[in-house]
């Protein structure tokens, strides 16, 4: 396994450096500063007379109307910073990747990180000397890690490994040789939360899409693991489009499930979820087996991975991936879509404030230190230090806490950590993604709705599998609706219908009674145009119907003989051929508004043959109906699970 040292960082100087990693070179930007990248990363300059802007890494601007081509990124910034500097912050916000941003102003440096901080930066306190990763620092001036009992773990607040060495993080800014660090965002309230649903989640899609789509032109390689959780599912449903260019992978003890321990029933969970993807999807997947497939790192990989990150998440994964899908690879990663889910508190909603920060701080970083008072005393320290928690505006102070101190310090060593073997980005860190993320109510935030919606409007079948939790949602409803038949009267389950409509090919039409809310082809109705057909209708406002239907039956042999589908006000929004998914459908309809109906047909596309129970055979079941208040339009008309469903007909 070929492992860089240090891959695709930087140094900033303002004196020249003799002692250097031998794949490093230099690049004087101006006189009295020294500028040294890995060889063959990625980076612009853009010059004037007093003042300069490097941009170092991976970056890509992506606005909501146009985009900055990368060769004009970094003299477009630096125009703006100095003649219009709001333009400036807002421009960052659109700017998508891992990155640094430097800044030369005067006498002062200016580091600006990239949205999540996944282009680590640490800066010294005595000088002007600035790198990407902590201990090529600590190597540079001979650093010693401090020895004690008692000590902060290097990824809290703003402190590294070394006590002279500090940290930058999200959304601020830190400046040189003062070291004052300062937030530029937010800068107002949270403008998307006035921009309709449909808006932002399209908006998402172009930034998340954009990259994939750029990435996929460079690179013929890009890998991503798949889990049981909900954060791979998002980035694999945006993925859809490039899915035969893309290789998965899933790691776990063994090609078992192994409860022995709670890590190896957690990876079981993740190994038997995505084998029941798999079971309906084709990827190009791998898995890899710890303990039935052993591997084990030399003392030199071992080295050069401990000194690229001050956080060894599973260093053993990259001699997997790298055996498995060898060398130039793009590696993704989505683990910063947490910034969007009400982390610090999904279990209760809390009051966004002072107090409460602190007390969430205490319990977020409990485990990294010895001694809470030390804790306690480094949290205050930093918040006055910095006036960390002013000028927030309508943001939760828990979402801004786990973004910019828990996601922006432990990913960025995660990342440098893959680094030493293949690149790695994550597309969720763009603000203006992130921003929206934050922009849908508490609720929405802790349900995780946005992404499952972008997942739903895009790989809708993912949805159907359950999210960390190996019941999918058939089996999730069904024990759902177990537990409520054992405490309520069977005659009070909800009748979302109790009669439909049987119309044979002559435009004879009876009513015919039923229960538990089934609909299915009477023996003597066989010839093709004939169908049976049940109504809802909407009763809310205005707002979203949501259903789930199933029909058991399975069958090769009689495909398009019967389909069932999907109206609103005589539309046709859906149909799908009941020979092909004997699992549920969960289907949302929105922008529906009072008094809309909602048919449900069983349609004859051919005449049946007698031979077949078709009574049996044809019986499709409402599982669940219900109505959420909602302004969404209808522009994409209805959402499913199924892959067999085709939509938007006409």
């Amino acid at each position: 396994m070929n492992l860089r040292l240090y891959p695709f960082g930087y140094i900033l100087s303002d004196k020249k450096l003799d002692s250097l990693p031998p794949n490093y070179v230099n690049k004087e930007v101006i006189d009295e500063y020294y500028y040294y990248t890995d060889s063959g990363t990625q980076y612009s300059i853009s010059k004037n007379k007093d003042s300069f802007l490097i941009i170092h890494g991976d970056y890509m601007h992506i606005g909501i109307y146009n985009n900055i081509p990368n060769n004009l990124i970094a003299e477009t910034l630096l125009s703006l910073y100095l003649h219009n500097h709001e333009e400036f912050l807002n421009t960052l916000d659109y700017l998508a990747g891992r990155y640094s941003i430097i800044i030369k102003d005067s006498n002062k440096i200016k580091i600006y990180p990239d949205a999540t901080n996944g282009r680590s930066n640490y800066y010294c306190m005595d000088q002007v000397l600035v790198s990407s990763h902590a201990n090529l620092l600590g190597e540079i001036l001979n650093y010693k890690i401090p020895e004690g009992e008692v000590k902060i773990v290097e990824k809290t607040f703003l402190n590294s490994p070394y006590d002279n060495v500090k940290s930058t993080i999200p959304n601020h800014y830190v400046e040189l040789p003062s070291n004052n660090v300062t937030r530029f965002f937010p800068r107002r309230n949270n403008p998307y939360t006035q921009m309709s649903e449909e808006k932002r989640f399209a908006l998402v899609e172009k930034f998340w899409k954009t990259q994939i789509e750029e990435y996929c032109q460079y690179y013929n390689k890009i890998v991503f693991s798949i889990t049981g959780g909900l954060d791979s599912r998002f980035a694999l449903a945006l993925s859809k489009n490039y899915i035969d260019r893309f290789n998965f992978f899933t790691y776990a003890y063994n090609d078992k499930i192994d409860n022995s321990t709670s890590e190896s029933s957690k990876l079981s969970l993740d190994y038997t979820i995505v084998k029941n993807i798999l079971n309906d999807i084709h990827l190009n997947h791998k898995f890899f087996f710890f303990h039935d497939d052993p591997l084990s790192l030399t003392d030199k990989e071992s080295e050069i991975q401990q000194k690229n990150s001050i956080h060894r998440h599973l260093p053993i994964l990259n001699k997997y991936v790298y055996n498995a899908f060898g060398e130039n690879l793009l590696h993704l990663r989505s683990n910063t879509l947490e910034i969007g889910q009400a982390r610090l508190h999904r279990k209760e909603k809390i009051i966004s404030s002072i107090p409460n920060a602190k007390e969430s701080v205490m319990k977020m970083y409990k485990g990294d230190t010895i001694e809470s008072k030390l804790l306690e005393k480094s949290y205050n320290d930093f918040v006055s230090n910095i006036n960390y928690l002013s000028n927030i505006y309508d943001y939760h102070v828990l979402d801004l806490i786990h973004w910019e101190l828990r996601v922006g310090r432990w990913i960025s060593e995660v990342l440098n950590n893959h680094d030493s073997v293949f690149r790695t980005i994550n597309p969720f860190s763009h603000r203006a993604m992130n921003n929206i993320s934050l922009s849908f109510s508490y609720e929405q935030r802790r349900d995780c709705y946005l992404f499952k919606e972008i997942i739903n409007r895009n790989f809708p079948i993912l949805n159907f599998y359950g999210v960390n939790d190996y019941n999918n949602l058939y089996e999730q409803s069904k024990k759902k609706n177990s537990v409520v038949s054992k405490t309520v009267n069977k005659n009070s389950i909800k009748t979302i219908f109790n009669e439909f409509l049987v119309k044979s090919n002559d435009q004879s039409t009876v009513t015919k009674s039923v229960t538990q809310n089934n609909l299915f082809l009477p023996r003597k109705l066989n010839k093709k145009g004939s169908y049976v057909e049940a109504s809802i209708t909407f009763e809310r406002e205005n707002g979203i119907a949501q259903l789930v239907i199933t029909s058991p039956y399975s069958s090769r042999e009689y495909k398009e003989y019967i389909y069932y589908e999907i109206y609103k006000n005589d539309e046709l929004l859906l149909k799908e051929d009941i020979a092909n998914w004997a699992r549920p459908n969960h289907i949302s309809i929105p922008g529906l508004i009072k008094n809309d109906i909602i048919k449900i047909r069983l349609q004859i596309n051919k005449d049946l043959l007698q031979k077949e129970n078709w009574e049996s055979n044809s019986r499709l079941q409402i599982l669940e109906y219900r109505e959420i208040t909602s302004k969404m339009s209808d522009r994409n008309l209805i959402h499913h699970s199924s892959p067999y469903s085709r939509k938007n007909l006409k």
